[in-house]
């Protein structure tokens, strides 16, 4: 029989109430499952309203006092939380790394595992920063990465970035994809075979403007085509200028970020759901698509090809390519037969290979592998 260990998880959006995007969930469903287990999970969370120790379940949640945990003063939450928690392991994603795997180091937790989720190109890509202050974020993340004793990336792209960018070791990097829970979304209104989605927020790496030209490639073809695109950022207005530039202002919904179970409805809806990313690692859109039965084109960038088949679930298409985008879109359209095998072949990838319940377990036999 497994010992019990305890367990600390830094990851944000655990502060409030409510639904959770699909990462806090994976995290929170990683957790039940230690704990049912019989270890102990605490957790690390920001932003917060307040300071104070909450009791989730079975989980005690901390909370850093800065809206984002890089400060001294986080640092010194995490060595008194560590002193009280004392963690076999801590496990750390996105802005609680630094601090995290330092105060793991310093407290000789001894199992530190970082999350990798934004590969770097991405940040490059969308970064407003001189290039010069990105290169000493770079090393920054490299010194902190040396204090790990694991490494996790949720795709092979993820495992590329860790070995090159990084110089990290391959033999301390694992991938184990995100998952998230069966939405069970009622297909009972169907697909609208006149509807396309475009879910992500409005930056450079996530492409919107190439779908933008694509549209406007074939949209004599589809008169009744509509392109609804959900999701805020900077490049949002540029986005929306640059539909009514090129004649397609009248096909496109730009609907602002949504309640995360109204994405999946509209994306549910739909008939496409298209990723036209530049750069990606396991974008939560193209897995939720699948969920509720979605075919998908994206961009054979990043980790985007470990999830699913092309032709098989959706179609791979080169990125920064209207004309190969525009292609793919008009092949399903134009054949509904096709986008129903699709479809079916979604739900059914997804079942078996990103669904919580199923893979979930897994990934807890590998962190207690890495416990023992």
């Amino acid at each position: 029989m497994m010992s019990q260990h305890n367990l600390l998880i830094g990851i944000g959006g655990l502060g409030d109430e409510g639904d959770k995007p699909p990462v806090p969930a994976h995290f929170i469903a990683l957790g039940e499952e230690l704990v049912r287990r019989g270890h102990g999970v605490a957790f690390l969370t920001w932003p917060c309203r307040s300071e104070q120790v909450k009791a989730r379940g079975p989980f005690r949640i901390y909370c850093f006092p800065s809206p984002r945990p890089t400060r001294l003063a986080d640092l010194r939450l995490a060595l008194q939380v560590i002193q009280m928690e004392k963690p076999k392991a801590i496990l750390a994603n996105f802005g609680s790394v630094n601090v995290l795997m330092l105060a793991g180091w310093l407290k000789r937790v001894p199992v530190r595992i970082a999350w990798y989720h934004t590969l770097e190109d991405a940040i490059r890509l969308d970064a407003r920063r001189p290039a010069w202050q990105l290169s000493v974020l770079t090393l920054r993340k490299r010194l902190f990465y040396q204090l790990c004793t694991h490494l996790v990336t949720v795709s092979s792209a993820g495992v590329k970035d860790l070995t090159t960018t990084f110089h990290m070791p391959i033999s301390r990097i694992q991938v184990l994809h995100n998952t998230m829970p069966d939405p069970k979304i009622n297909h009972s209104f169907g697909h609208d075979p006149n509807t396309v989605v475009c879910v992500g927020r409005f930056d450079k790496c996530k492409g919107q403007d190439v779908l933008i030209k694509a549209i406007s490639l074939i949209h004599d073809g589809f008169p009744e085509l509509r392109i609804k695109f959900i999701g805020d950022g900077p490049m949002l207005p540029k986005c929306k200028n640059l539909a009514h530039e090129l004649g397609v202002g009248d096909h496109c919904d730009f609907l602002g970020k949504l309640p995360h179970q109204e994405v999946l409805c509209q994306v549910a809806h739909a008939a496409i759901s298209i990723v036209p990313s530049r750069s990606d690692n396991l974008p939560s859109t193209v897995v939720e698509s699948l969920a509720v039965g979605t075919p998908v084109i994206a961009s054979s960038v990043g980790g985007i090809p470990d999830i699913f088949r092309d032709g098989k679930e959706g179609f791979l298409v080169p990125p920064e390519d209207p004309s190969a985008l525009a292609f793919r879109m008009a092949t399903l359209l134009q054949n509904n037969e096709l986008r129903l095998q699709m479809g079916k072949q979604a739900r059914a990838r997804f079942l078996d290979a990103f669904e919580t319940r199923k893979v979930i377990p897994a990934h807890a036999d590998w962190l207690e592998h890495m416990l023992s």
